[in-house]
C-alpha cells in the first residue's frame, strides 16, 4: 500500500543508523584515549547507543508491518497516522542523539568530560508497548 514511501523510510533509517554508528565508534575511541581511566563514561555512551538501536529495531519493525498491510481504504488512514507519528517520534530521537553526541564532542574537544551528558531524555519515545500498540491498530476487527 505505502511501498515507496516505506522504501524510502527505510533508506533514510539505514543512512541515519549508519551515520550513528560512525559517530559512535569515532567518539568511543576518542574517550578511549582521552580518558582511559574514566570507563564509567564510556558505560553511559555504550548504553546511549544500545537504546537507539533498540528503538530503531521497533521503528523498523512498525515500518514493515505497515509495509505489508494489504490495501484497506480504513487502514490506509490508519497507515498515514502512523506515519506521521513514528516521523515526529523520529525528529524527536534525532534532536536528542544530536545534543548526547554533541556534548561528548565538546566535553572531548575540552578535555573536561563533564561536559559529556546524557540527559535523561524528556521526550516520548518508540518502547516495545508503543511498537504493540501501533501494531494493533493495523488489525482491523
Amino acid at each position: 500500500m505505502f511501498e515507496s514511501e516505506i522504501k524510502e523510510k527505510i533508506f533514510q533509517k539505514l543512512e541515519y543508523d549508519t551515520y550513528m554508528l560512525k559517530e559512535y565508534l569515532l567518539i568511543y575511541f576518542k574517550l578511549f584515549f582521552n580518558f582511559s581511566d574514566d570507563l564509567e563514561i564510556r558505560k553511559k555512551f555504550n548504553e546511549f547507543i544500545k537504546n537507539y538501536y533498540l528503538y530503531s529495531l521497533l521503528e523498523y519493525q512498525i515500518l514493515f508491518r505497515i509495509g505489508n498491510v494489504d490495501y484497506n481504504e480504513k487502514l490506509e488512514e490508519i497507515c498515514l497516522d502512523m506515519l506521521e507519528e513514528l516521523e515526529k517520534i523520529y525528529f524527536k530521537q534525532f534532536n536528542y542523539n544530536e545534543y548526547v553526541l554533541s556534548s561528548y564532542e565538546d566535553a572531548i574537544s575540552m578535555n573536561d568530560i563533564n561536559r559529556a551528558v546524557i540527559r535523561e531524555r524528556e521526550v516520548d519515545c518508540l518502547t516495545k508497548e508503543v511498537k504493540e500498540e501501533f501494531i494493533k491498530k493495523l488489525t482491523l476487527k
